[in-house]
């Protein structure tokens, strides 16, 4: 158990973000013609941002990410190692989410993302993205989590993004991580 985290606790609320990004992709890209396809200029325009975003994520490049995202940006990740409904950590403005963006490409020897979904809300305002990962640590070691981001676009930017992974798995990997102790 992490601080209050139970391995259920953890499982189900993951079920949970998966249920909502399935629910999400039957229902936000709909267009009048049914097919569910994303035919406004708008969402294929998101789809490809964000598509960008996570090829980014996987060349650790922090620069390009950092160009991707709104002054006042913000990220958080809400599954947190307390159980408490308060993110363990957010980061606030380009500098923050920037310094964030080096860290993982600083502890992570490889990115890669699995299995893709990509949701865009009508509008093209909200994408969701549904991966695995299959990563290895600087040092070498497997890192598989899952992951569930929420992009939040203003102007083409991206202005606040959630990042949802499995705690346990991060505390597996990362057992001297001071919000795993």
């Amino acid at each position: 158990m992490l601080k209050g985290l139970t391995v259920r606790r953890t499982k189900r609320l993951l079920v949970l973000l998966l249920a909502l990004a399935a629910t999400l992709s039957l229902g936000t890209a709909a267009t009048a013609g049914g097919r569910g396809e994303l035919d406004q200029p708008r969402e294929r325009l998101t789809e490809r941002r964000t598509q960008e975003f996570l090829h980014a994520l996987e060349r650790e490049d922090v620069a390009a990410l950092t160009a991707m995202v709104t002054a006042d940006v913000t990220l958080t990740h809400p599954i947190t190692f307390s159980g408490n409904q308060e993110p363990d950590g957010a980061y606030v403005g380009r500098a923050q989410v920037a310094g964030y963006f080096q860290q993982v490409a600083d502890t992570m020897g490889r990115i890669e993302f699995t299995g893709e979904r990509i949701s865009v809300m009508a509008g093209g305002e909200t994408s969701i993205v549904e991966a695995k990962g299959d990563f290895l640590t600087a040092d070498g070691r497997p890192y598989r989590n899952v992951y569930l981001f929420r992009l939040d676009w203003e102007r083409g930017r991206i202005a606040d993004v959630a990042e949802y992974g499995n705690p346990i798995t991060y505390c597996q990997t990362f057992p001297v991580a001071p919000v795993c102790g």
